[in-house]
């Protein structure tokens, strides 16, 4: 098996982590958080993310949420206090243009609402 696949499998298995009882009972439990700081789980091909889709700290992230637990002690921490992100070592304009894109999708049932202009 080659690295590329193995990361390919990891990523997938994280990605199904997410949608299991360990992590969407602790999701719903802290949904107010979550809205609040307009977050949602990132899987990763090491663990999962809790990542910001606010315009205030766009991408930003706590990494390594290998467990529920660490997801709930995470949240139960930024539902009591602000805990700060940790702002990127270097300038990254994309990431809001990123965090436009997957806040409007969360928004609008996992789709990108589409706005013309002009007559139809």
């Amino acid at each position: 098996m080659n690295v590329l696949t193995a990361h390919l499998e990891q990523l997938l298995a994280n990605a199904m982590r997410i949608k299991t009882d360990e992590f969407t009972e602790v999701a719903t439990e802290f949904a107010d958080v979550f809205d609040r700081h307009s977050s949602r789980l990132r899987p990763s091909v090491g663990s999962i993310s809790l990542v910001s889709c606010s315009h205030l700290t766009p991408q930003l992230r706590f990494s390594n949420l290998t467990t529920g637990p660490a997801l709930r002690r995470k949240l139960a921490a930024l539902s009591d206090v602000t805990v700060p992100f940790e702002a990127p070592a270097r300038p990254t304009p994309e990431k809001s243009v990123q965090s436009w894109l997957i806040y409007g999708a969360m928004h609008n049932d996992g789709r990108l609402p589409l706005h013309r202009k002009g007559p139809r």
